[in-house]
Formats: C-alpha cells, sequence, structure tokens
C-alpha cells in the first residue's frame, strides 16, 4: 500500500485495526500527528501503524525507530559524525606527497 495522504493512512490503519465509524474519520485525518507521521518513510509507518492504535503512540513508535536506528549506524561505524562535529573540510588538503586532513600532515604512500 501507498501511504502518501491521510486518507491513505486512514485505509491502512482501517485494515489493521478494524473500521472507524464515519463520524471520526473527520477527526483522525485533521489531527496534527497525521503530519508528521508522514514525513516519516512508508516501510517504518506500517510497521508503526501495525504496532500501534493510537496516533502519538504511532509517532512515538517513529521517533523511536529512527533513534534505534542512528544509534545502530553509529555502531557499525564509529567515524559516523567524526568530520561533521569538528567541521573538517570534505577534502583533504594534498601538497606533493603529503596530506592534510583537518588535523597534521601525513605522508601520502
Amino acid at each position: 500500500m501507498n501511504i502518501k495522504t491521510p486518507k491513505d493512512l486512514l485505509v491502512f490503519w482501517q485494515s489493521c485495526h478494524g473500521n472507524l465509524e464515519v463520524k471520526w474519520h473527520a477527526r483522525f485525518m485533521g489531527d496534527s500527528a497525521i503530519l508528521e507521521i508522514l514525513n516519516f518513510p512508508q516501510h517504518q509507518i506500517e510497521v508503526a501503524v501495525r504496532r500501534n492504535v493510537k496516533l502519538k503512540e504511532i509517532l512515538n513508535d517513529l521517533v523511536n525507530q529512527e533513534i534505534a536506528r542512528d544509534e545502530f549506524k553509529r555502531k557499525l561505524n564509529p567515524y559516523f559524525e567524526s568530520f561533521e562535529d569538528r567541521g573538517l573540510p570534505d577534502k583533504p588538503q594534498i601538497s606533493q606527497n603529503w596530506v592534510r586532513w583537518g588535523g597534521r600532515w601525513r605522508r601520502q604512500f
């Protein structure tokens, strides 16, 4: 299923948790959490909707998924944010056989 609009999210929510009364459709689609939920990738939205019923819980689940994903990336790559934190340039400075990338000069082989 392609979830891009509040209506798509409502349809997917109903397929997971049962039909919602018609009088609640407008309130569901007008909730402020919907726009934040739709900013996340579709596969994460699907997982969060299947796990949770309430919109605030779905949003919290999506935020927790993002935090867990970033922690996983940091564990895989210890230099995940090393260049961003120190404000280092994207490319090293090169002078003949010497290279400098933010710190001291090193010999290039």
